[in-house]
Formats: C-alpha cells, structure tokens, sequence
C-alpha cells in the first residue's frame, strides 16, 4: 500500500490517503510511531497494527457514546466512518458491540417508540427509526410489541389538541377548510383512520 498523502485535518489529528483509496485518520504521534510519511509504501504488517490499534480506539469510543444515550448499529457505524475510521475497522466494531448486546436494535426500536409515541404520530417515529438505518422488519416487530390501544390514544390525543389550536368546529368548518385540515395532519404524520374519527 502507497501513502499517496497526509492532511492535517486538526491541531493533531492527520487524514492518510492511500493509492487504494482508503484514507484513515491517525494522531501526530501515530505518525511518529509507525513512520508514516507522504510518498512512501507501508507494508501489511504495518498496516494491519494501524487498523488494529483504530479498532481498539473504536472500540473505547462507542462504549464512551453508549455510555451517555441508546445508539443503533446503523449510527454507530456511520459515527465511526465520521471519525475517520476505514469501513473495515467500523463494521468490525459495529458487529462486536452487537454480538456482545451492548447495541441491540430490536430493544432500540422499543425503546424509542415508548419514548417518542407520547408525543409524536406513528409515522412520524417509523420515518425516524427508518433514518436511523433501522430495517422494515424490525420496526414492524417493535410496534407489535406494543400496547395497540395505547398508540391509538396518544394519535386522538395528539390530532384532538392540533383541532383544538385551530379552533377546529365541525359545523363551521367547509369541506374544503376539512379536507386542507386533514391533509396537515397527514403530513404530520397521522394516520388517516385516526384523523378521520376525530374529524
């Protein structure tokens, strides 16, 4: 492997860019230590000390972020892509946090629709779980797990009080000022059964 070029991206920290295009991001004294310079070939052993030594930096760095919220494996493998870790190195840390149960996207999505369901629409939380990288089928499995009848209350509960700041009356409001209505609660993220029953 050829080091193409080195980039100081902070005060200490430095992008490696190589002929392979994988670039990683290692401390001035890394550099030091392996005696990485621009313009010269390392070879697989060095190369393979570097990534482990990142894995290991990975590693210390997502059990700090898992210290302080819940994260889903999606997240944590595109926190560590942020940091400048190569995609082997984040898939690697990735998949042991999720072997040893310290990330768990089933128990994630439970979580977060126990939290969120109070005071946002189902699909709302679905489009959130969903740019979180959380698949289909897991998101299905949570709400399963849930409480039906809770859901569907926080929903009333929810297009009753948006009604109720729009001074909504269903005697004095048009079809047409309903029908624009209904379409903002849509949008919102609310179900159209729901808003139909509340409407």
């Amino acid at each position: 492997m050829y080091i193409n070029n080195i980039i100081q991206i902070k005060k200490d920290r430095y992008k490696v860019l190589t002929d392979e295009g994988i670039a990683f991001v290692l401390y001035k004294g890394d550099l030091l230590k392996f005696n990485i310079v621009s313009n010269m070939e390392i070879d697989d052993k060095t190369y393979n000390e570097i990534q482990d030594m990142l894995y290991k930096r990975g590693k210390e760095r997502i059990l700090y972020l898992l210290d302080t919220r819940d994260y889903s494996s999606y997240e944590i493998y595109n926190k560590l892509l942020d940091n400048g870790y190569t995609r082997d190195v984040a898939l690697r840390v990735k998949d042991e946090m999720v072997s040893k149960g310290f990330i768990n996207d089933e128990e994630y999505v439970k979580k977060y629709i126990r939290k969120h369901i109070e005071n946002k629409p189902k699909n709302k939380v679905i489009l959130e779980l969903k740019n979180k990288g959380i698949p289909d089928d897991i998101i299905s499995f949570g709400f399963e797990s849930m409480d039906n009848n809770l859901i569907e209350s926080k929903a009333i509960e929810g297009i009753n009080k948006i009604l109720l700041k729009k001074n909504y009356s269903k005697d004095d409001f048009s079809y047409e000022e309903r029908e624009k209505l209904k379409g903002y609660l849509y949008r919102k993220g609310y179900d159209m059964d729901s808003i139909n029953r509340c409407m």
